[in-house]
């Protein structure tokens, strides 16, 4: 095959290279269907979205409670597919005894038991969150109790990773 030929089958399927990169239109992507060796029942073998940014928790004391985050808040995400993986370090402040939410999510979750994190305050107190609702997590000890909003002062850190529609 030609080099000419192979970008007239891309454009024709979809694509396009612009700058250098290869774009494709909405409802494209790379298709894997060539190695479907998967043992179990397979939805998708299209990989359709990538994206990589930065995105703004809101850390409440209670469901839609007043905010704990104190100062410096660093937060990214990376979504491949419907998986989304986030990433958070956040100062937070809070004497109070309600249950640690996490919310403002760069996408809403699809719901289910797949929806999970683990949260450390400073290597001190660690938890699990686990989806409450499409747009907020909330937050347990490791022995399955509540983790507070006063259990997150101090420089908390955490991993989520969820699947979105």
């Amino acid at each position: 095959m030609s080099r000419a030929s192979d970008v007239a089958k891309l454009i024709t399927n979809g694509g396009t290279i612009v700058d250098g990169n290869i774009a494709f239109a909405d409802g494209h992507g790379i298709d894997f269907s060539a190695t479907s060796d998967g043992s179990g029942t397979m939805s998708s073998e299209l990989l359709d979205f990538y994206e990589e940014g930065f995105w703004s928790p809101a850390l409440t004391a209670g469901s839609g409670g007043s905010s704990i985050i104190s100062g410096t808040n660093t937060a990214s995400y990376t979504r491949m597919g419907r998986l989304v993986y986030l990433q958070l370090r956040t100062n937070c402040s809070s004497s109070s005894s309600s249950q640690l939410y996490i919310s403002g999510l760069p996408f809403a979750n699809a719901g289910g038991n797949a929806q999970h994190g683990v949260i450390a305050e400073h290597g001190t107190q660690g938890g699990s969150c686990y989806a409450s609702s499409q747009t907020e997590f909330a937050v347990y000890n490791n022995d399955g109790g509540t983790f507070t909003a006063s259990n997150a002062s101090g420089v908390l850190r955490g991993t989520i990773i969820y699947q979105t529609s």
